[in-house]
């Protein structure tokens, strides 16, 4: 239940974004797709936080560290 309501609640994010009046299209676009790659499966935070827990209880490397770091981190 915990993971569908997570999909929703991303899934109203979009629409809520994409429907903005007050927001020229091209710049509602350009905000989605920002949003989607922070949150993406691929240096995102999604995939950094399947890296992490996949690495619980096992020694990992500085390099996937630093990856689980960076994916996870809130990008400016």
């Amino acid at each position: 239940m915990a993971i569908l309501a997570g999909d929703a609640l991303l899934t109203r994010a979009f629409q809520l974004l994409a429907d903005l009046p007050q927001v020229p299209e091209g710049a509602r676009l350009e905000i989605i797709r920002e949003i989607s790659a922070a949150a993406g499966t691929i240096n995102g935070m999604i995939g950094g936080q399947v890296v992490d827990l996949e690495s619980e209880a096992k020694p990992i490397s500085q390099e996937v560290l630093e990856y689980i770091h960076r994916s996870k981190r809130e990008r400016s």
